[in-house]
């Protein structure tokens, strides 16, 4: 039961971890140039106009600026082929971010704090739970670990599933691979349910000892 305890604890830990690394990034493409931006999900819900800071400097941005000039030079050149298809796919890609309204950024960035701060809570939650805990311990203690846990691998596997989702489906209407999914997104749902696993794996221990206490308290002498 105790190493079930521990591990608990790690993929806990490892789950928040996951909230401050890279979760996803943009990229727009240039023949002349690559234009990166990461964030995770510490970095959009930190505040709730942070995704909009983010957005304002990557439109601010000197590399945007002179791809957006290298290609819209290119675009009046070039005449059909794969390269042209590119410039115009950059181009579509920047525009895209570009018509992005600060008020539909705004919401989105309301939403991730909230989103952020319940899985931090429901993170620090599990590890009070599970923390010490031992045959001893009072079931509704245990079972609160058990919800709680569940919980937070549900919204985790949300989170992955919504940036997913988005990236997908953003990648899908601009024609070209502008989103992708980093690290942190795969890092939170993993742990969430490896904490699960381990929190399943401590309530079956707890429930066998609590049995064969009872068992040997009513044996006969």
């Amino acid at each position: 039961m105790q190493l079930a305890v521990r591990a608990a604890i790690l993929c806990a830990c490892l789950c928040v971890v996951g909230i401050f690394l890279p979760a996803g990034q943009v990229s727009v493409r240039t023949p002349v140039s690559t234009h990166t931006r990461a964030a995770s999900l510490y970095d959009l819900g930190a505040r709730k106009d942070a995704a909009k800071d983010f957005l304002h400097k990557y439109r601010g941005s000197t590399a945007r600026k002179l791809g957006a000039k290298a290609i819209d030079k290119l675009a009046g050149k070039l005449r059909g082929g794969r390269i042209r298809d590119g410039v115009v796919d950059a181009q579509d890609a920047m525009a895209t971010l570009d018509a992005l309204k600060d008020d539909d950024v705004e919401t989105v960035g309301a939403i991730i704090v909230a989103v952020m701060w319940s899985l931090i809570g429901l993170n620090a939650l599990t590890i009070a739970l599970v923390w010490g805990a031992h045959v001893g311990s009072r079931r509704v203690r245990i079972a609160a670990a058990a919800v709680v846990s569940t919980l937070t691998t549900l919204a985790a596997v949300a989170v992955h599933l919504v940036l997913a989702r988005v990236a997908t489906e953003a990648n899908a209407e601009i024609g070209a691979p502008l989103f992708a999914l980093r690290g942190g997104a795969y890092m939170m749902p993993l742990a969430a349910i490896a904490g699960s696993i381990a929190v399943g794996a401590m309530l079956v221990g707890y429930l066998r000892s609590r049995a064969r206490l009872a068992a040997a308290a009513t044996a006969p002498p």
